[in-house]
């Protein structure tokens, strides 16, 4: 199963960033039954359909949202103080376990 699954692969493309990704799954050619799934289970009617079809479909939409994915978290602002912190119950802030050692 491993082998035939692994050699109905195409070769990735390491030297350049495409969206073969979304046109392998369109072809059932991911290596990872996982993968597939991303593309309706399969067969084709899942949610996340409509973004695989537009993405194997349209490689400048793929790159322009993936860049603006990438964007998002940096500009995300850290957490400071009290707003930073997270603990449990009956846990001790870090500052405070360092004080303590």
């Amino acid at each position: 199963m491993t082998t035939s699954r692994h050699s109905s692969c195409r070769c990735p493309t390491p030297s350049s960033f495409d969206n073969a990704y979304f046109t392998d799954l369109l072809s059932h050619r991911v290596l990872l039954r996982s993968d597939q799934e991303l593309y309706g289970s399969g067969a084709g009617n899942g949610t996340m359909d409509v973004f695989v079809r537009a993405f194997a479909a349209n490689a400048t939409a793929f790159e322009d949202d993936f860049a603006t994915a990438m964007e998002r978290p940096g500009n995300l602002s850290p957490l400071n103080g009290k707003n930073g912190e997270r603990r449990g119950p009956d846990q001790l802030l870090a500052s405070e376990l360092i004080m303590n050692m």
